[in-house]
């Protein structure tokens, strides 16, 4: 894609004034919130924001994996990626696990309409499959049905289009680049794995595995230490979700890149740096 090309597809947006982040030592970010009543501090030193990482620094063994293809150290440029919506088509894929449950249960005429609506409403897995349990009790344990969840959906789940050829061509360019995602480790690695992705990044940081979700700072800080990254300014984050992607991560310093798929911005206050209507345009912002 030509840079013209690009300013056509791609809106940039700005910080609003309102938004203060404040200047401090290198290995500390201090975060003033304009959405959140609260301000956040944490240290690049501090354990409980490296929980991936052993006692001497290093990755558990079971935890590394060999970077593969061109990274160039001395450029310096990193990325953190969000997984579902934004490299992968979550949402097509829910769509035909819930056909295929409402098919199978027979559930009502709403059911399929229903479950989409609160796969969007509630995020977290956990209390999705308790509000589906309530809702229909012959479905048996919650827990059943989320492990049958966990092992189905990384087979349905899809790249979205030009995904893969754009992030060949960041690795290409020098970026490291780390996912970050809320889930549980076994339905969010094998989506990985399954696509080809896991090819693709430096890293991965699941919530399960940190003990902390987006838009937390802790997990924010672990996928930064994944990628080696000193300083967030340093550091672009790509996703489709303004509250756990964008906003945080603009609050934490990093360059934000909106996923929108066609929505608009509706949020007061910090706005993306760049929006783009579709994920490949989104990662091709970075080049």
């Amino acid at each position: 894609m030509s840079g013209a090309q690009a300013a056509q597809v791609i809106k940039r947006g700005s910080q609003s004034a309102a938004h203060k982040r404040l200047e401090v030592p290198q290995g500390l970010v201090s975060i003033e919130e304009d959405t959140v009543n609260h301000q956040v501090m944490m240290s690049a030193d501090h354990p409980s924001i490296r929980p991936t990482l052993a006692a001497d620094g290093a990755r558990p063994a079971h935890e590394r994996r060999v970077r593969r293809g061109a990274v160039r150290d001395d450029q310096r440029v990193y990325a953190l990626l969000d997984l579902d919506e934004t490299l992968v088509d979550k949402s097509q894929a829910f769509a035909q696990w819930a056909a295929h449950l409402v098919d199978a249960q027979a559930l009502d005429a709403q059911a399929l309409s229903w479950l989409i609506d609160t796969d969007k409403a509630i995020k977290p897995r956990g209390p999705f499959f308790a509000e589906v349990t309530r809702r229909w009790p012959g479905l048996g344990n919650a827990q059943d049905l989320w492990d049958d969840y966990a092992q189905t959906m990384p087979r349905l789940v899809a790249v979205f289009p030009g995904v893969v050829g754009v992030l060949g061509e960041l690795r290409d360019v020098g970026y490291r680049l780390v996912v970050v995602t809320n889930g549980r480790r076994d339905n969010q690695e094998a989506k990985l794995r399954a696509t080809g992705l896991a090819e693709l990044v430096d890293d991965w940081i699941i919530s399960e595995v940190v003990g902390h979700r987006k838009p937390g700072a802790e997990i924010y800080a672990a996928a930064l230490g994944a990628v080696g990254c000193a300083d967030p300014r340093a550091c672009w984050m790509v996703g489709d979700d303004p509250d756990l992607d964008v906003i945080p991560a603009a609050m934490l310093g990093l360059r934000t890149v909106w996923v929108s798929h066609g929505r608009s911005w509706s949020q007061t206050g910090t706005r993306p740096d760049v929006t783009a209507d579709d994920p490949a345009q989104a990662l091709a912002a970075l080049l």
